[in-house]
Formats: C-alpha cells, structure tokens, sequence
C-alpha cells in the first residue's frame, strides 16, 4: 500500500534533505561555512522541482 500518492515528491523531500545533511556534515567535521551562493542555490533547485512538478 502507498503511503503517498505521488512518489515523485517523496524522491524530491529526500534529494532536499540528503542535501541539507551534506551541507551539515561539512560544516560538522570540516568547519565549512556555507555561503549565501550555497542557499541560494538550494532555493533555485526547490523552485525547479516546484516548477517541473506542476501540471
């Protein structure tokens, strides 16, 4: 049984956090701080996804 009808957002939540902990383990064990390109790059990706995901 599915759990949510659309698969397609699962895969995207999960790409958005498997993101979010990279940028988290770098800054955890390499002391990496992300800059404002790096946000603002996540926030292009997710209006991307928002955008191919519309019908």
């Amino acid at each position: 049984m599915k759990a949510v009808s659309q698969l397609g957002y699962v895969l995207v939540i999960a790409k958005c956090i498997e993101v979010l902990i990279s940028i988290w383990m770098g800054y955890w064990f390499m002391k990496e701080v992300p800059s404002w390109k790096t946000w603002i790059g996540l926030v292009v990706i997710i209006i991307g996804v928002v955008l191919v995901k519309q019908k």
